[in-house]
């Protein structure tokens, strides 16, 4: 899987998060973005970024289990 991620600046006030996460939220909600997404074979899965720390320590498990036939 590709996970794309949308970054701030280290102490970036929570209310501005809040207010990117909203607005991303909605954007990719929306039907035409929905059928954009569709039409190019994209699945979208939105995730707030409380869960970010999560989904970055699975992506390094899954690049570890896999490590060595990488090389």
């Amino acid at each position: 899987p590709t996970t794309g991620m949308l970054a701030a600046p280290p102490k970036t006030p929570k209310e501005m998060v809040s207010l990117w996460e909203k607005a991303v939220e909605k954007t990719l909600a929306s039907p035409e973005f929905r059928k954009l997404a569709e039409n190019v074979g994209i699945v979208i899965e939105f995730k707030k970024a409380a869960e970010l720390p999560k989904i970055i320590d699975w992506h390094y498990e899954i690049f570890n289990n896999y490590r060595e036939f990488l090389k």
